[in-house]
Parts: C-alpha cells; sequence; structure tokens
C-alpha cells in the first residue's frame, strides 16, 4: 500500500512539472496626463449692458473632459487643464493602450510600454494646430524615475535646451529628451534656462529662483509656442507637487 501512494505522489510531480507556467497577473500602474500648448487670446463681449468672456474658438483647447478606458467603451471621467496634470489613473498592469473618450468616441489613443508609470503629456494635432486630434509623448514616473528631490527637465521642442543650475556646470536637454536632476530642499536655487537659435545662438527662455520643499518634485518643461502670433518661439512650464499619494482615479472598465 505504501508503493502505490509513492507511485501517485510521484506520478503527480511529474505531471504538475509538464504543466505550462501560469505568469502572475501584472499589477496595476498608474498613467496621469497633462495637456500643453498656448490658451486662446481673451476675449469678451457685451450682452445687454454686462461684459461676459466669449467662448474659446472650437479646436483651439483641449476638451475640458475626456473619458478613460483600457479598451472600447465608457470609463471614468477625467478633467483636462493646459499645463496642469491630472491625478493618478489606475490602468490594468497588462493594458498597452488607454483610450481618451470624448462624446462616447475616441480623440486619443495613449499607447503604452509594458510595465511602468507613465506621464502622457498631450500637445495639440501638429497638422492641424487644432485640439481635434492630440500626440502624446510618454515621460516615464514612478518610484526611481521621478521621485521626492527630483527636478526633471523636459524638452518637447527641437531646439537644443541648456540648463544652468547655481553651483554646478551648465546641461543641455536634447531635443525630445528628459534630464532628472537630484536637488533635494532647495530655497532660491537660480537656474537659468536657455534655448539656440540658429542665427543668434544661445537665447534666455527662462529664469527663476527654484524652492522645493522636503516631500516635494519639480517639473521644468518646455514646448514649441503654439498659439497665436506667439512673441518666443518656446514656451516653459514649470510645476512643483508634493510627493504624497493621491487617490488614484478608479481603474478604467474594460
Amino acid at each position: 500500500m505504501k508503493c502505490v501512494h509513492l507511485f501517485t505522489a510521484w506520478a503527480l510531480l511529474f505531471a504538475a512539472a509538464d504543466l505550462p507556467a501560469q505568469d502572475p497577473k501584472a499589477p496595476p500602474r498608474k498613467l496621469r496626463l497633462m495637456a500643453v500648448g498656448d490658451p486662446p487670446p481673451f476675449q469678451q463681449e457685451y450682452r445687454d449692458g454686462v461684459r461676459y468672456e466669449k467662448e474659446a474658438p472650437a479646436g483651439s483647447v483641449p476638451p475640458r473632459q475626456v473619458e478613460i478606458s483600457a479598451a472600447a467603451g465608457s470609463g471614468q471621467p477625467v478633467k483636462l487643464a493646459l499645463g496642469e496634470p491630472t491625478a493618478a489613473i489606475e490602468v490594468p498592469g497588462e493594458a498597452t493602450q488607454v483610450n481618451l473618450l470624448v462624446g462616447g468616441q475616441v480623440w486619443h489613443a495613449v499607447n503604452l510600454p509594458e510595465g511602468g508609470d507613465y506621464l502622457a503629456v498631450l500637445l495639440r494635432d501638429p497638422a492641424s494646430k487644432k485640439w481635434d486630434k492630440a500626440k502624446a509623448i510618454l515621460v516615464p514616473e514612478g518610484t526611481g524615475k521621478f521621485d521626492g528631490g527630483d527636478v526633471r527637465f523636459i524638452s518637447l521642442t527641437a531646439a537644443p535646451l541648456r540648463i544652468q543650475i547655481k553651483g554646478s556646470a551648465a546641461f543641455e536637454v536634447p531635443p525630445g529628451k528628459t534630464i532628472t536632476k537630484k536637488l533635494g530642499v532647495v530655497s532660491g536655487l537660480e537656474t537659468l534656462a536657455q534655448y539656440r537659435d540658429p542665427a543668434q545662438g544661445w537665447k534666455k527662455l527662462w529664469s527663476s529662483a527654484l524652492v522645493q520643499n522636503r516631500g516635494e518634485r519639480s517639473t521644468v518643461l518646455v514646448y514649441a509656442a503654439d498659439g497665436v502670433k506667439p512673441r518666443q518661439p518656446l514656451k516653459l512650464v514649470a510645476l512643483r507637487e508634493s510627493t504624497a499619494p493621491a487617490p488614484a482615479v478608479a481603474p478604467p472598465r474594460p
């Protein structure tokens, strides 16, 4: 009887070894959205003696709200505002595409690499120069990519950028790249951003005194001006935020 049990045990062991390995389900990850671009000129009109702000022309601003879905169908509503990142959106770990819906229709599809958290920077369609369509640039986020004390410099322009932080050697940010510096807690740290003009060489774009408290991180993002008759060819967005985890938006419904 003991021999029968021993044989059965060995048979079960070899049978289990022949079974295909089961891949663990990929853990959820996070996605944030940020629309970047120039707002339309401020316009007003009078109605019955009262001054009102005129509605922005169609296509001059991104949708005020999109619905997030990892597949076809309706999902979680998220508000968009120029230059402001959304709260983190929880995305199924296996999802490689997230649809942004407007009125139930796909406005833009964000294609995700496998694994990792990302910030999707949304730009107006470069061909039509309208927000009827969008272009997305993905910037890695998450632990080890964008931590407390970090300052990241993102270039979304074809022009070379040069950053000078007081007390450190100047460095260039290649077009389409991100460079992160670990500055920690700083108060009034002089920082200069320049771009290279083909005819006039390096020109000042922005200067500021960086302030960053414990548990904070910062983003300095440069993009090509896309407004009406811009004074400079490039624009800059500077943001400072807490690393304290905000409640994530519910995962998109499949």
